[in-house]
């Protein structure tokens, strides 16, 4: 596997659950940044999550790792 080039920096982003299915959670990004879908278990919370709940999350810019 090839490494990262950069030193990735995490971002703090925020969102509303707008789906929700027995396998995945959609997540719609505020700012209009895009929709974001993920499996369920990955969701860490105290109750069980519902349509309408805010989330909040860290994530860093995506690096192409292979060229073609």
């Amino acid at each position: 596997m090839k490494k990262l080039t950069y030193a990735p920096e995490g971002q703090y982003y925020e969102g509303v659950i707008s789906d929700i299915t027995d396998m995945a959670i959609t997540i719609e990004m505020n700012g209009r940044l895009g929709r974001l879908t993920l499996a369920r278990r990955m969701v860490i919370t105290d109750k069980p999550p519902e349509i309408g709940d805010e989330v909040g999350f860290m994530l860093s810019y995506p690096e192409v790792i292979t060229n073609e």
